[in-house]
């Protein structure tokens, strides 16, 4: 049986002192499986505004160090984590998500 999925809202700081930007943590049956984040006012890099980037996943969402994913809408974000927790009950190894713009050359304003 999949997993119900839900959203919460959350404000989040990119940076201790940037702007406050828009994040989503998503639930599978209540269980936080995964925060993400949407880049706005605190990147000078206008490549990376619009996605919403894995901040970090948990249990099944779980990434390897320096794997960066990003999601062009909050529900394809929420079909990744259905994915992942899917592929779990079937026994595949999760992880699949699509590769985002690198946000190692990103410099956030201050």
């Amino acid at each position: 049986m999949a997993p119900e999925i839900s959203l919460q809202t959350v404000l989040v700081p990119a940076t201790p002192t940037s702007t406050v930007e828009r994040g989503l943590l998503i639930f599978a049956d209540d269980v936080l499986m995964a925060v993400v984040m949407h880049l706005d006012g605190s990147v000078d890099n206008d490549a990376l505004r619009g996605p919403w980037y894995l901040e970090t996943g948990y249990g099944p969402c779980a990434q390897r160090p320096g794997t960066d994913l990003a999601f062009k809408t909050p529900d394809e974000a929420q079909a990744w984590v259905l994915n992942c927790c899917t592929r779990m009950q079937a026994g595949t190894p999760s992880g699949s998500g699509r590769a985002s713009p690198s946000r190692a050359g990103a410099t956030r304003t201050h």
